[in-house]
């Protein structure tokens, strides 16, 4: 059975690490998640966020599929506000046709903190138009849809070389725009990795499923759940591990550009000393968490109680070794 699991990658700088070794790790990684089988491996988009450095994923897209055989790969998101629907097309034309059948366009909106931040810094992006034609206008000149009497008819997104454009997937963190999402036949993400809301998950499954029309890309719906992941070969290495993510977690939604790189696993030793043996997770329902019989248990659990088709983790952990090592147990991982 072909994997129901993939890798969202921020690209993260382990502790005295450079930028070029958080690139080559990526790399590797990706190039271990194809050899194990994975489904997809996707690369995220942030900004001036020195301990991640997924900044231009467009770029790093081209990269890792340069450098992996046969696993799908993609943005997990493209952020809309940044891009125009036409540069944002152009993109994943040019990708798609260097890579055939390879490329999976994921797209998103930026957290409202973000786009704040944006304007009180000078770097107002907004391209006042409705998110949702933005979507529409990405998937009309991705696939050439505009109608007659639209001027935009005559603009085309290129290359022309092939027959269709990569699938279009959005990421969500709420319940906004997931019917619209449905009814136009588009792929979704929920971000549980953002909210750690499990009942906001399962209703967005739910309504995106009950609302689903085809299109010309996709005939069957396809909800995916991004989540952290922590798992380990050694038992000891578990709580540590997330210890370290729960720093990067807790400043994640407007702190994080203070986190100049990952903790290190000696670090975050340290601290699960100090936080004793009676610690409780507080950002539990944020990841799957637990050796690899554990994980593989517990996403067979969110399968059946979240109804989700597939599942992007979110592999954050501090040290090359552990997320080489959690891609090998992910792809150890049956699902149903």
């Amino acid at each position: 059975m072909a994997s129901k699991i993939g890798i969202l990658d921020m690209i993260p700088r382990d502790y005295a690490s450079s930028v070029r070794e958080g690139f080559n790790n990526s790399t590797r990684l990706a190039q271990v998640a194809d050899k194990v089988g994975l489904q997809r491996y996707w690369v995220s988009e942030h900004h001036s966020t020195p301990a991640v450095i997924s900044n231009s994923p467009f770029i790093s897209v081209t990269h890792l599929a340069a450098n992996t055989e046969n696993i799908k790969i993609g943005t997990g998101a493209v952020i809309m506000n940044n891009l125009s629907p036409f540069q944002i097309s152009e993109n994943f034309r040019v990708l798609h046709a260097l890579y055939p059948n390879r490329i999976e366009a994921g797209i998103g909106h930026t957290l409202e903190s973000e786009v704040n931040f944006q304007v009180d810094s000078g770097l107002d992006m907004a391209h006042k138009m409705d998110y949702r034609e933005e979507l529409l206008d990405t998937y009309r000149f991705m696939n050439g849809r505009f109608d007659g009497e639209d001027p935009r008819r005559k603009l085309h997104a290129l290359p022309l070389d092939f027959s269709q454009a990569p699938p279009l997937t959005i990421m969500v963190s709420s319940l906004n725009n997931v019917k619209f999402i449905a009814e136009n036949g588009w792929g979704l993400v929920y971000g549980l990795f953002i909210t750690g809301d499990r009942k906001e998950c399962e209703e967005v499954i739910r309504v995106y499923h009950e609302n689903f029309v085809p299109n010309e890309h996709r005939r069957k719906p396809e909800a995916t759940v991004a989540v952290y992941g922590v798992s380990a070969y050694d038992r000891k290495d578990i709580k540590p591990l997330n210890i370290a993510l729960n720093e990067w977690i807790k400043i994640f939604p407007s702190d994080k550009r203070n986190m100049l790189q990952l903790m290190s696993l000696s670090q975050a030793y340290d601290e699960a000393e100090l936080v004793g043996k009676d610690w409780e997770d507080p950002y539990r329902d944020y990841k799957v968490s637990g050796t690899p019989r554990q994980v593989q248990a517990e996403m067979r659990r969110m399968q059946k109680s979240l109804k989700c088709d597939d599942f992007l983790m979110i592999n954050q952990l501090s040290g090359f070794k552990q997320r080489r090592d959690f891609i090998e147990i992910l792809g150890d991982v049956s699902l149903y």
